[in-house]
């Protein structure tokens, strides 16, 4: 098995033959199921990333709309 195939079971993209015929090498190679595990763990590393690299731009762009808007205001009342 290689990781695109894992990959693919995770994601949920592989075809189903392919996924029963992949579950049962997974219930008789116990290597295999490792492999999973690690690939499904970094799966969520990748997602957690991204989430915190969303979060950080988020961030940035509300700090810019709030700089903008106390600056609009400040402006108003001088």
């Amino acid at each position: 098995m290689n990781s695109i195939e894992i990959d693919q079971y995770l994601l949920g993209t592989m075809p189903e033959p392919e996924k029963l015929l992949f579950e049962a090498k997974m219930l008789a190679t116990p290597a295999l199921q490792d492999a999973v595990q690690y690939q499904r763990a970094a799966h969520q590393l990748i997602c957690w990333y991204g989430r915190d690299l969303q979060r950080e731009k988020l961030s940035a762009i509300y700090d810019g709309l709030d700089a903008d808007f106390h600056h609009t205001i400040t402006s108003i009342f001088k």
